[in-house]
């Protein structure tokens, strides 16, 4: 997603602070509305019991991590490729209860997506990640230093001033065209670590140019069609049918949540950065089929694509944590929370349809990744 509700993993040092003072206000450039919606409290559906083989078993409960009566959303246990555990609790919509086949907006975590069809056009030869940004649009200021490297690292000395989203959605192009021109740049920011997703939809407009196709036709093109993801779709598709509704938490938590809604103008003008909605399994698939390297050219190509761009760790749209590597995806009532061991085999998937203050299914995640993939 594009605006300041995002939550790096990273503080920003004493000299990002001083220079982002230099430069001036950086705005928000996404927003969400949210109304009072109707209490109308269904039975969760029952818990799946953890059950593993001996070699594998992990004295956990997912129930034990995330909030008993508060947690709405679907959480899973990957191991060797397959689903040994999940919880599904809480509402969907006030017709439909969450289950593992209920799509979620991933938010941020779609970044990792963007940058896997990067790392595709790599490896036909369409570019190379040293390229200079100056060779795609030059009118950005800092192109002749900034690499694709440093845009998929977010380490590029770019930030957005004010906000690009326009009430009415245009196209693609007009989205990226209109971001250009709010960009700046700053040279000691060349190299450190600061997260702006306008890396992200620059990123876009530069597959738009070497492919000459859109960013949604090369999703389909490179994800859902040859992985046969059933349950994947882009935000603003006019077919609701097993998507989550997102919600912002209520004075009472979960039951009284206000419906977070969006426009089509917003979730087209998201690039690339948080547009998708998927079940918990297309995101493993996804996922996994990258860090393997079956969808970007090899494992060699898989890690260098995910390999940590400076301090802050992040890379290819991941955060390099130890054993394993991390995603999160906040926005319009929605969190996503990856956390994967590098060969793509193990895994744990947290997807919320309700934000929760204190960041309390971020650490939930955290912890149960520490018990689940560090052992």
């Amino acid at each position: 997603m594009l605006s300041s509700r995002r939550r790096p993993r990273q503080s920003i040092w004493p000299q990002v602070v001083a220079t982002l003072l230099m430069l001036g206000v950086v705005g928000t450039v996404g927003f969400a509305v949210g109304k009072r919606a109707q209490p109308q409290i269904r039975k969760s559906q029952p818990v799946t019991p953890l059950k593993l083989k001996p070699s594998t078993a992990v004295p956990m409960d997912l129930r034990q991590y995330l909030p008993k009566k508060q947690f709405s959303g679907v959480a899973a246990l990957y191991r060797n490729g397959k689903r040994v555990a999940t919880l599904a609790q809480g509402q969907a919509t006030t017709q439909a209860l969450n289950t593992p086949a209920t799509m979620f907006e991933i938010d941020s975590v779609q970044k990792s997506l963007t940058a896997g069809l990067v790392m595709h056009e790599a490896m036909q030869g369409k570019l190379h990640l040293h390229d200079k940004l100056h060779q795609y649009f030059p009118q950005i200021p800092g192109s002749e230093t900034i690499t694709i490297r440093q845009l998929l690292d977010m380490d590029s000395g770019l930030s957005v001033h004010g906000s690009f989203m326009n009430r009415e959605y245009v196209d693609d192009q007009t989205t990226v065209d209109r971001l250009i021109t709010k960009l700046r740049y700053s040279s000691a920011m060349n190299g450190q670590g600061y997260y702006q997703a306008a890396n992200y939809v620059v990123l876009v407009g530069i597959l738009m140019k070497v492919t000459g196709q859109s960013y949604q036709t090369l999703v389909e093109n490179q994800y859902i069609k040859p992985l046969h993801l059933a349950h994947t779709r882009f935000a603003y598709d006019r077919d609701v049918a097993g998507v989550a509704q997102g919600h912002y938490w209520g004075k009472h938590g979960v039951t009284d949540a206000t419906i977070a809604n969006t426009t089509h103008a917003q979730q087209h003008q998201e690039l690339g950065t948080g547009q998708l909605m998927m079940s918990i399994d297309d995101l493993y698939t996804v996922e996994s089929a990258l860090l393997s390297g079956r969808l970007v050219g090899g494992r060699n190509a898989s890690a260098l694509l995910f390999a940590p761009g400076s301090l802050s760790t992040y890379g290819g749209g991941m955060y390099q944590n130890g054993p394993y590597r991390s995603a999160n995806g906040f926005g319009y009532g929605f969190e996503c929370f990856l956390r994967i061991t590098q060969s793509g085999r193990d895994a744990v998937i947290v997807m919320s349809n309700c934000s929760v203050p204190k960041a309390v299914n971020e650490v939930a995640s955290d912890k149960i990744a520490q018990a689940w993939l560090t052992h």
